[in-house]
């Protein structure tokens, strides 16, 4: 008769239950590259998992990443549809949500405060509504376009500086509701703070007017003190290391510019493909 070794036994069994009871942590999704640093100049942050640490050039970017600029700095981001993002000075950018696959698009990002301009890529030219660029008071729906953002304590202007034919944009104040359609270039809303004291109680309080500039659609409800046309009294600043004007939107990325497809980049080539470098 056979006989077995419980020497040889008990550690085998120590391994077969160590194997069993451990945590079973499989890559995810989410666990990969959304995109990767094209250009950098001066400080560029991410916070990621709570740590905060510098990016380079070719650094990759994740989702749920919060990327930063200082106050000398700039950058180009380059997600996996081939989306653009130029951030100026001075900039926080949140990479909420971006999912490529062939089963589900999803593009989510949002701009705290700065200044950044959007080149859209291959998911606006997939479905415009999977697309959205929020900010503290406004949120964004793009088809095919150019966007420059910029986001104050003061205010936030979003201007069309590129528009495929066809496209357009829609700015919405999320504290009044008021819901603008932008269809030309160069058409601006602008969304800024308004400080207003009761004349009874004295009690200050702040609330949101919108002057919307050049639009060629409005729709929804106009906020009050807003009006199309005339501009209103706040102008463009300096844009935070962003260039100005719809011809030279694209900047060094001309291969992203807008085309007739409804969207501004040449695509991605297979949907589950990482980006290009």
């Amino acid at each position: 008769m056979r006989r077995f070794s419980f020497i040889a036994i008990i550690p085998l069994a120590a391994v077969l239950i160590a194997l069993w009871t451990a945590p079973c942590e499989p890559a995810t999704f989410a666990d990969e590259p959304k995109g990767f640093v094209e250009e950098s100049d001066g400080g560029l942050f991410v916070t990621r998992d709570t740590r905060r640490m510098p990016l380079d050039v070719e650094s990759d970017v994740y989702e749920y990443d919060i990327l930063e600029t200082d106050s000398n700095g700039s950058a180009v981001i380059h997600f996996l549809d081939d989306s653009i993002l130029e951030m100026g000075s001075d900039t926080r950018i949140d990479v909420k949500e971006l999912i490529f696959t062939s089963a589900r698009k999803k593009f989510n990002v949002g701009l705290a405060h700065g200044a950044a301009r959007i080149i859209t890529g291959a998911i606006v030219k997939f479905n415009p509504k999977v697309f959205k660029l929020t900010t503290p008071k406004s949120s964004i729906g793009i088809r095919g376009t150019t966007l420059h953002v910029e986001v104050t304590e003061q205010f936030e202007r979003v201007t069309v500086e590129n528009l495929s034919e066809g496209s357009s944009v829609t700015c919405t104040n999320t504290e009044s509701g008021g819901s603008y359609t932008m269809t030309e270039v160069q058409d601006s809303v602008t969304i800024s703070s308004v400080e207003q004291v009761d004349p009874v109680t004295g009690v200050v309080s702040t609330s949101t007017e919108t002057t919307a500039q050049g639009i060629g659609v409005v729709e929804g409800i106009q906020d009050p003190g807003g009006g199309i046309g005339g501009g209103g009294s706040q102008q463009s600043g300096p844009s935070q290391g962003i260039g100005e004007g719809g011809n030279d939107s694209a900047g060094s990325h001309g291969d992203h510019s807008s085309g007739d497809s409804g969207s501004s980049g040449g695509g991605c080539g297979d949907s589950n493909s990482s980006p290009g470098r």
